[in-house]
């Protein structure tokens, strides 16, 4: 197939044309696993209660969304509460805590058939404690009324519940903020049997530990590749990609590292999450100037580097709230370096190779997913055969495009490196062949 080790341009295409749309539906088969919008119906309370006794709870998860009770500036037990409510002047509001708000307390009631269910969610963020029909039953950190004696933390749980002798299942979560410019959502759980919420649980994990396996392959093959042909730059690069979306991608979603990593803490995992933005800057913009030669000036990636290093010096030594207020800007940014780096591609438009064809599929289809979750969360679904977000994905995507293209960078450095021993071996013949004929010259004069 390879035409004896030498890959044509017009093969390497025709590899695309086969190779990329496989890796598309490879990747849309593998976020399919994760539970779509069909399978999962969702209830909004209505003054803070969710009245689900008419709901088939064994046939689906459940989604429970809306507005609860709630008491801002005060971290109040479910005694507390209750009392609370009795009284004439009482502070109890309906809606969700602002983000004005740093700490509350919250109480959903849940109407429910007599039976076992589970609960599971993420934590409120960023510290949280919660009680069921009056048990404490789970703590994120430790929720508190002030930074000094707040320990942040963001968890994934899954509770047993059942309804009380009302038939209610009263949820009271303690939470507060003092690490985020935006707060976390009150009363947005899933219910459900315990073997439905199982299965959407290993549902939304599996694909990111697919995906995680993906990256740390990839990063290991193409270190290896650097460390055999140290010429070919983009494959040490791109390792370092890999690594980093393979770390993105534990610390954010499911959090897959604080679960193999208990101990970690979570502001170590929340500067990681943010610290993968500028690197991921950094690592890109290098690959695009050695990929596309001339399209990018020879300053260009220096200043990115120092920029996206000002933004990594944040990451390591700011506290985090001053962190969170820097998100908007960092987007700003990669996206100001996507669009510089398409109008000198315009400018100093040439052909591309198969190679740089692959990336610039990979940018188009993430540019294609950014307008598809934008239409997903508002609820403009084109195909309901996929309601799913894809950015995610989409960058999985992009990466194995990206794979190829190393992939062909690297055969032609290996054409190369043989072309040139090849030359160097003919040259030693033929200095070999002229050294015999002047020893014979020599030797008859």
């Amino acid at each position: 197939m390879w035409g004896g080790g030498e890959l044509s341009e017009k093969k390497e295409r025709w590899t695309l044309a086969v190779v990329l749309p496989m890796i598309v539906i490879l990747m849309l088969a593998l976020w399919g696993i994760k539970p779509r919008l069909a399978e999962i119906t969702t209830v909004t309370s209505v003054d803070g209660v969710w009245d689900l006794t008419d709901l088939a709870l064994d046939q689906r998860v459940t989604r429970l969304t809306g507005s609860v009770e709630y008491v801002p500036n005060a971290l109040l037990t479910p005694q507390a509460f209750s009392e609370n409510a009795l009284l004439k002047d009482n502070k109890i509001l309906m809606g969700q805590p602002g983000n004005e708000i740093p700490y509350a307390t919250s109480r959903m009631r849940i109407k429910a058939p007599k039976g076992s269910y589970f609960i599971c969610g993420y934590s409120v963020d960023f510290a949280s404690r919660m009680y069921v029909n009056g048990e404490l039953l789970f703590e994120a950190g430790v929720p508190g009324d002030s930074r000094e004696n707040t320990t942040s933390d963001v968890e994934f749980y899954v509770l047993p519940v059942s309804p009380d002798e009302n038939g209610e299942i009263v949820i009271v979560q303690q939470a507060s903020n003092f690490t985020h410019k935006d707060g976390g959502t009150h009363g947005t759980l899933y219910i459900g049997m315990p073997e439905q919420i199982n299965q959407y649980a290993v549902r939304n994990l599996w694909p990111e530990v697919v995906l995680m396996g993906c990256y740390l392959s990839l990063f290991v093959v193409h270190l290896i590749l650097y460390l055999m042909m140290r010429g070919y730059r983009p494959n040490f690069l791109f390792a370092l990609y890999c690594l980093t979306w393979f770390v993105r991608t534990g610390v954010t979603g499911q959090r897959i590292f604080s679960a193999i990593l208990p101990k970690l803490p979570w502001t170590a995992v929340f500067r990681l999450e943010y610290l993968t933005m500028p690197l991921s800057g950094i690592l890109l913009v290098w690959l695009l100037y050695l990929l596309f030669p001339g399209v990018l000036q020879k300053w260009f990636p220096p200043a990115i580097t120092i920029l996206c290093g000002l933004f990594a010096a944040v990451d390591l030594f700011g506290s985090t709230l001053f962190m969170s207020y820097t998100t908007v800007w960092r987007i700003v940014i990669l996206v100001l370096i996507g669009m510089y780096f398409f109008v000198r591609l315009f400018l100093r438009w040439q052909r591309p190779d198969p190679g740089q064809s692959a990336v610039l599929s990979g940018f188009a289809f993430l540019v294609f997913a950014a307008i598809w979750d934008m239409m997903y969360h508002r609820d403009m679904l084109v195909a309901p055969a996929l309601r799913f977000a894809i950015s995610e994905m989409a960058m999985a995507v992009f990466i194995l495009f990206s794979m190829t293209a190393m992939f062909f960078g690297t055969m032609r450095e290996v054409r190369r490196a043989k072309e040139m021993e090849e030359r160097m071996a003919a040259e030693k013949e033929m200095i070999a062949e002229m050294n015999r004929m002047k020893n014979q010259f020599y030797t008859e004069v």
